[in-house]
């Protein structure tokens, strides 16, 4: 859908028209077809176009002759000239629309503006809780798109986020813009599984592997205001962080960085606007995720992003367990809706993954549930619990013929488990969504320094929330002592 806007030429003896249809035809994405005349008493030399501030000379041609005789009998004879021409558009018309005019002695006078209405945005959200907390950073931004979808899972590391990446991969290429947040939890899963290299790895090559798609990517950092005694030190949270930052820089994302906003408080302060040690307020996050739904709405179609495609290169595939869809039963909750596996016997991974390492499992099982997954050389015990889940599968795994997954009855797990709750054991099968893997010859390419964009002016005023508490507290406190339970 086109908009013509007639502009108002300084030449009083000019007439012109671009005849119908307006324009004439899309002969493709990039290029446009426009078709008029004009008339007027000067000496018309040029047709000129501007767009994307850059201008273009076209030369004229006889119009048709119908549009001569119905221009003698309307007016003045002037001289009618014609014009048909295929413009090539380097950007499209809702990001930089077209100026159509002609030159006379020397002087340019507009006489259209060709345009598009900027198509309806399409995001997605990657991350942990905090991109589903209810009413939520979530709900913000859906205020403005209603549409958006969110791929996260709460306690779950950049891995998953690769993992999503990578099984909606041809959904994200045709997106708008993505953002992600998992610092926080990557953090908690390098504490949990006592290996800081393995995750800040991994945070390394989901950066790597988003940086293909050339979609607009906004990064938030989010805060932790733990102290250590019962998870990561605030060091160990920092160097997560600082991790995802230099990521960011690396591949010129968009930043959001509520950690740097965060640290001058004082601890009070800090657990007055966070619900806990990883979880800024609901009403915080709505509040940023309104206004960076805004900033996106006026935006995303001019922001920095990859010129082409690159997903060719990525390092990673997922096994979703397409070629056993007939043995798969759906689940689904007011966030989630999978179609499961049950590793109810052995399952053999498919040839083509061979030479692949194995990485990662989603997982969504009924209980805690145990799995056996195997190959030649490398047997790997793993328990989960009953949340959509994704584990790191530390042991090496390279696929070969006899991989397999198979039930892993009451064996005692090989490997770090995550979230699993005291006491636990297995007692039903395991449902699985899928295995990741990585090429087995991936290398990480060098360092380089594109630079982040901050974005820190939609992170909203933290004295008002810090405020806001206070005087509720007071306020709960003088009604407990009025009004004693």
């Amino acid at each position: 859908m086109l908009t013509i806007r007639k502009l108002v030429p300084e030449c009083p003896s000019l007439r012109f028209s671009l005849e119908k249809p307006l324009p004439r035809q899309n002969v493709s994405d990039d290029m446009l077809v426009v078709q008029g005349w004009v008339c007027t008493d000067a000496a018309v030399t040029q047709l000129v176009v501007s767009s994307n501030e850059k201008q273009s000379d076209y030369p004229f041609n006889q119009p048709r002759p119908d549009v001569a005789e119905r221009l003698k009998a309307s007016g003045p004879i002037w001289p009618v000239v014609g014009f048909l021409t295929t413009l090539a558009l380097e950007q499209p018309l809702h990001r930089c629309p077209l100026r159509i005019g002609v030159k006379i002695n020397d002087t340019v006078h507009w006489l259209y503006e060709i345009a598009q209405p900027v198509p309806p945005l399409n995001g997605i959200l990657l991350g942990g809780s905090n991109s589903l907390t209810r009413f939520g950073l979530l709900h913000g931004m859906q205020k403005y798109f209603p549409g958006l979808k969110t791929l996260a899972a709460g306690a779950s590391s950049s891995l998953q986020n690769l993992f999503e990446l990578l099984r909606h991969k041809d959904e994200i290429a045709t997106l708008d813009f993505v953002v992600t947040e998992s610092n926080i939890n990557d953090s908690q899963i390098a504490f949990q599984l006592k290996d800081m290299q393995l995750v800040l790895e991994n945070i390394d090559w989901y950066y790597r592997e988003l940086s293909l798609f050339a979609v607009p990517v906004v990064v938030i950092l989010f805060p932790y205001s733990g102290t250590g005694e019962m998870g990561e030190t605030p060091q160990e949270a920092l160097r997560v962080t600082l991790r995802h930052l230099s990521n960011a820089q690396k591949y010129g994302f968009y930043v959001i960085d509520l950690v740097t906003v965060f640290a001058p408080l004082s601890v009070a302060d800090k657990r007055l606007i966070m619900s806990d040690t990883r979880h800024p307020l609901q009403a915080l996050m709505y509040q940023l995720g309104e206004n960076l739904a805004g900033f996106l709405g006026s935006h995303a179609h001019s922001m920095w992003r990859r010129q082409t495609d690159g997903t060719a290169l990525l390092q990673h595939d997922v096994y979703l367990f397409n070629d056993h869809d007939d043995e798969k039963v759906s689940k689904e909750n007011s966030w989630f809706s999978e179609c499961l596996l049950p590793v109810s016997q052995t399952i053999r991974v498919p040839v083509r993954y061979i030479g692949k390492r194995a990485i990662g499992i989603a997982t969504w099982s009924d209980d805690v549930s145990a799995v056996l997954i195997a190959s030649s050389k490398t047997r790997i015990v793993k328990w989960f619990n009953s949340f959509v889940a994704f584990n790191e599968l530390l042991a090496p795994l390279l696929v070969d013929k006899k991989t397999v997954l198979a039930p892993g009855g009451k064996k005692k797990p090989t490997e770090k488990c995550l979230n699993l709750p005291g006491g636990a054991k297995a007692k039903s099968e395991t449902m699985v969504i899928g295995l990741l893997l990585r090429n087995v010859d991936a290398i990480l390419e060098g360092e380089s320094n594109m630079g982040a964009f901050y974005l820190q002016e939609l992170i909203p005023e933290l004295g008002p929330f810090i405020f806001t508490m206070k005087f509720y507290l007071k306020k709960r406190a003088l009604l407990d002592k009025v009004l004693p339970s």
